[in-house]
């Protein structure tokens, strides 16, 4: 696959990002960790996680900015309400493709322009980020 294609970064990660992966091993992002240490990824792994030092054996950071380097893929499994947030600290990382797994986006109000979903692709299309999402539970490559 070309690497320029738009799926080739989803698909072909080097490195992956995941807020909200815990040590419980019950959450959506570290259920995905673990299907990564299964399927032998041989990619760096980046648990964010605010108050953890480390996520299932691997060192967790306090926030993107944190880490070591530029993820090639971030995984977002976080409330809807804060995902704007993370979206911009995303952006000023550099960020360029996120997976949000997180639902809860379609609220009813009457100002679309403030919507969550509004907010989410104001701010990708602001740093040239690309998103799958919300609602889904990512992507495979078998």
């Amino acid at each position: 696959m070309n690497e320029h294609h738009f799926l080739h970064g989803f698909l072909n990660p080097k490195s992956v990002a995941f807020y909200g992966a815990n040590n419980q091993g019950a959450s959506l992002a570290s259920i995905q960790i673990m299907n990564l240490i299964k399927s032998e990824y041989d990619g760096k792994i980046y648990p964010i996680h605010p108050k953890l030092e480390s996520v299932m054996g691997f060192k967790a950071y306090k926030s993107i900015s944190e880490a070591p380097e530029i993820p090639d893929l971030v995984v977002i499994v976080l409330p809807a309400k804060i995902v704007p947030g993370i979206f911009r600290e995303c952006g000023d990382k550099g960020v360029k493709r996120i997976i949000l797994i997180s639902g809860g986006f379609r609220e009813l109000i009457e100002d679309r322009k403030n919507s969550l979903t509004e907010q989410i692709n104001e701010i990708s299309k602001e740093y040239g980020m690309r998103f799958i999402g919300p609602n889904c539970l990512g992507v495979f490559n078998n």
